[in-house]
Formats: C-alpha cells, structure tokens, sequence
C-alpha cells in the first residue's frame, strides 16, 4: 500500500521490448495509460509468455490495467500470449491486424489512419490500408513524444508494405528507434525504408540462436551502413526505451547490463 511504481511524466515515453524468446511482446507506458504491443508465442502445451514474461513484467511495473491491447497479426510468436494476458488483467479495448481470428475477445481492426494522443503523446497506425492476412497485415504503430522524438512499430511487414510506407508517408516516418520488422528477417528492411525511417536505434526482438538465423546478417549489415546502435532481445535481454528528460531522444538500457550477475558471461 506504501509502495507507488514510478511512471513517464507527461508527454514522455517508456517502452520496453520483452525478452520472449523466438517472438514480440511490448509494453508502452505514458503518465496515465498503458498500450501492450503482441504477447509473444504460444505453445501446445498451453505454455505461453504472457503467462510467464508480460504478466510478470506487468506486476512489477505496478500495472493493473491495459488501455490497449494490439496484435499485430495472428502469427503464434506475436498472438500465443494474448489470451492468457486478457484473461488475467484489466483490457479496456484489443486492436488486431487480423480480428477475425481473435476469437476469445471483441477487437476492432487497427486500420490506418487510426490516431489519439494519451498525455500529450501522440499514437498513429500507418498501415494496413485494407484487412489482409499474414505478415503485411501486421498493425504498423509510430508515436511521438512530446520532444518530437518517435518509434516505429512495424511487426512483422516485408518489402511490399514498407514500399508502400515510403511512397505514402515519406519523411514522415523520420523515427529515432525501429523496432526491426519481421525479427531482422531478409524479407524485410529495404534500404531505401530504412534510409526514410533514419534510426539511432535499432531493437531485433529474437530468440538467442533461433532456428530461423534472426537477425539475417545481411540485414544487420544494413543497420551497420546506417551507423545505428543495434540491440538484440535473445542478446541483450529485456530492452528498455526512455524519453530524456528535457531533451529529445531516448536513452536505452537492456536487462543483462542493469541486471547483471557476476556469474554471466557475455553470450555469442
């Protein structure tokens, strides 16, 4: 009762990227409102993150409500958790890339175009134009803090969608940290996108040594060629993403250096 979590003041932004393995999970904070970006996989088993790595990181952070729950599409790595955290927490709306396959809540399409501002910071859907299935029907989410500073939140799109990125919205996707789409895979990140978006940051979410090969190194190369600090969840752990005080930009931290043991060594 004595103990209050802290909070983004107005107009700044917390964001972390959950370590879930092979997958995304988010967790958007402003002063007063919480948005969860995907929950991570789900497994036969019935083992999924939510249950056992958002709904964690949730009670720590001293959160007892969602405002949103978006997923971006209804690949297992994305969606497998979602359940679990709807069922165990407070959702006031769920957003989906493909609700019609959300079958355990009422949810809206995250259409374009779609925008609101929650303590002076500003949340807008940039794709997809139309429902559509898989990977390029994923919710592409960009906000901007106060300082004017932004994230991009592509899931898991792939070249089309981000050429149609480019031809709409142009300089507009000027973002200070990427959330690499589709985890780092070769299918996405075109140069020419990711000379538009002109990133300080980059954050992969993907599982340490996966089956896939994520991040491909072709595509860390061009994160390489665009001088960009580059962060791996399966790596680095936990990603955390804050507003500067004052200032415009963010300052990140990860899990493994915050939370350092002396018997970790660094992975490779």
């Amino acid at each position: 009762p004595f103990w209050k979590a802290e909070r983004p003041d107005a107009g700044e932004l917390w964001m972390t990227v959950l370590d879930v393995g092979q997958g995304l999970s988010i967790v958007v904070q402003t002063q007063n409102h919480v948005l969860i970006y995907d929950a991570g996989p789900g497994f036969p088993s019935g083992y999924n993150t939510g249950d056992s790595v958002v709904l964690p990181f949730l009670a720590k952070s001293g959160i007892h409500r969602i405002d949103k729950l978006m997923i971006s599409h209804s690949d297992t790595d994305h969606a497998g958790g979602a359940e679990a955290i709807f069922r165990a927490i407070h959702v006031d709306n769920v957003l989906a890339g493909e609700p019609e396959k959300i079958r355990w809540a009422k949810s809206r399409h995250c259409h374009k175009n779609a925008s609101w501002r929650w303590d002076q910071v500003a949340f807008r859907i940039l794709s997809p134009t139309t429902q559509q299935p898989g990977n390029n029907g994923s919710c592409v989410l960009q906000i901007t803090d106060l300082s004017g500073s932004s994230v991009l939140v592509p899931g898991d799109i792939e070249w089309p969608i981000e050429h149609y990125l480019v031809n709409k919205f142009s300089d507009n996707l000027d973002s200070d940290v990427l959330v690499a789409p589709h985890h780092g895979s070769k299918t996405s990140s075109r140069f020419t996108f990711l000379q538009h978006i002109s990133p300080e940051t980059v954050l992969i979410p993907a599982g340490y040594k996966n089956r896939y090969g994520f991040p491909h190194p072709l595509v860390v190369d061009k994160y390489r060629q665009l001088e960009t600090d580059i962060f791996v969840t399966g790596i680095d752990g936990a990603l955390f993403v804050k507003s500067r005080k004052n200032a415009a930009g963010y300052s990140i931290d990860t899990y493994r250096k915050t939370h350092k043991r002396y018997w970790q060594t660094v992975l490779k």
